[in-house]
């Protein structure tokens, strides 16, 4: 089975997910899914504290966030100018 990039990066620091959770202050349960990749559905904090505390690049961590982040603010943006060209519209009534 492939190591995640957080699990290769935890062992070459030589910690365990116990020590991640406890200085992070995150759930072990939460580290955990984070490692293995079931924690798509978690905050991005969750995994920002993580990538701080082992001194690592979040994207290199999670490669997978950027692609997620890239389609949220893209959304985000098009709900924006939605919302703008409405009250445009309503300002002309």
């Amino acid at each position: 089975m492939k190591k995640s990039p957080m699990r290769r990066a935890r062992e070459n620091a030589g910690l365990t997910l116990e020590k991640i959770a406890i200085e992070t202050g995150l759930a072990y349960a939460t580290v955990q899914a984070y490692e293995s990749g079931r924690g798509a559905g978690y905050s991005v904090e969750g995994k920002e504290k993580i990538a701080a505390f082992l001194g690592a690049d979040f994207f290199a961590l999670w490669p997978e966030e950027r692609e997620r982040m890239s389609l949220a603010f893209k959304a985000g943006m098009a709900a924006a100018r939605r919302k703008a060209k409405g009250k445009g519209d309503d300002e002309k009534k």
